[in-house]
């Protein structure tokens, strides 16, 4: 009977330790697995910079508040529309097409780089030339369309701000 008394007692103690070493190793299982996340998101980003973001090539462009500035120009363009620009080994072009891609203005320093169409012209296709001579470089600005009385007071104020 004594025995059976023993046991009973060391039973709930034998209970407490054996659920606590069950939590503490959940526990612990719980920190290493959180650990090995960590650790392996800091491997996402490099520890320094790549090449490429140190330095970019090409001449740097701003495209801010409807005006589109390169080395060469710094044009107004209208509101809605789309800007492309040129690739960072060219001279510098930029290109606004119109929301409904009925239109497209290009801007460049050479006036090869002006021979676009509109994706969507509807129309006789209508290509207006115009220059602007800066302190550097004659700018060429094109207009592209298949509807050239909605698009000639657009082109006109386009070249206008031309600076």
């Amino acid at each position: 009977m004594n025995t059976m008394h023993r046991r009973d007692r060391a039973g709930p103690v034998r209970r407490y330790f054996s659920q606590t070493t069950q939590a503490l190793s959940l526990q612990i299982a719980f920190f290493a697995i959180l650990a090995v996340i960590l650790s392996a998101c800091g491997r996402i980003a490099p520890a320094t910079p790549p090449a490429q973001l140190d330095h970019t090539p090409g001449p740097p462009i701003t495209i801010a508040d409807g005006t589109y500035t390169s080395v060469a120009f710094t044009v107004d363009y209208p509101a809605g529309w789309t800007v492309i620009s040129s690739p960072a080994f060219s001279e510098p072009w930029t290109a606004f097409t119109s929301p409904d891609d009925n239109a497209v203005i290009v801007v460049a320093v050479d006036p090869d780089d002006t021979d676009v169409s509109p994706a969507s012209a509807q129309g006789e296709i209508t290509r207006t030339v115009e220059t602007v001579t800066l302190a550097d470089d004659t700018i060429t600005i094109v207009l592209v369309t298949g509807d050239s009385d909605t698009f000639q007071p657009i082109f006109a104020a386009v070249v206008a701000s031309v600076r």
